[in-house]
């Protein structure tokens, strides 16, 4: 992936995700949790099924909680994702798509407080498909400095990112809110 404009050579992999998905997670081991039956989130005109996990689990390892204070739709229709401490125990929050996504053009919309997230904090944007081949046909947006305080803040990524092209990151200016944009086509990413 990389900035509107440029377009990473896709070498094979970019083909059609099953699912897109969004978390925010910290960078720190996870304990397990009860279990429960998966939660379903109406948000952005498809329908989500809430993350939870009983143990550590990718990425990660995170605790994923599928709680209303930890995942949400606000009355202005904002999905709130969190991440909190409960007692000594960090837990992140995911939505995955319930139905198939593919080619098409994404786009999303983060608050200004994003420059501010702390170094251990990740909020990803990203294509996934359970199958393990072609490496889970993944394509990121990431906001996260990956646990150093002077790093870069913004991430797109084409998977395997160790391919040259695959990744780009960049420092996010100072902005009241950001928009950021997936154009995915067969062979390409802009």
């Amino acid at each position: 992936m990389s900035r509107p404009g440029r377009v990473l050579d896709g070498t094979g992999i970019l083909v059609p995700a099953r699912a897109a998905v969004v978390f925010l997670a910290a960078l720190a081991a996870a304990v397990p949790a009860s279990a429960a039956g998966p939660r379903i989130l109406e948000f952005g005109g498809l329908s989500w099924t809430v993350r939870r996990t009983t143990g550590p689990s990718a990425p990660g390892p995170n605790l994923f909680r599928d709680t209303e204070d930890q995942v949400r739709v606000d009355p202005a229709g904002r999905l709130i994702l969190s991440v909190r401490k409960r007692g000594e125990v960090w837990t992140a929050s995911e939505i995955i798509a319930r139905r198939a996504t593919g080619y098409g053009t994404y786009s999303f919309e983060v608050g200004g407080g994003a420059r501010d997230l702390d170094p251990g904090i990740v909020f990803g944007f990203f294509t996934w498909d359970p199958t393990p081949g072609l490496h889970n046909r993944e394509i990121d947006i990431e906001l996260s400095r990956w646990g150093d305080p002077e790093g870069p803040d913004g991430w797109f990524t084409v998977q395997p990112y160790e391919r040259p092209g695959n990744q780009d990151s960049f420092l996010l200016p100072p902005a009241s809110v950001y928009r950021f944009e997936m154009r995915w086509e067969p062979g390409s990413v802009s």
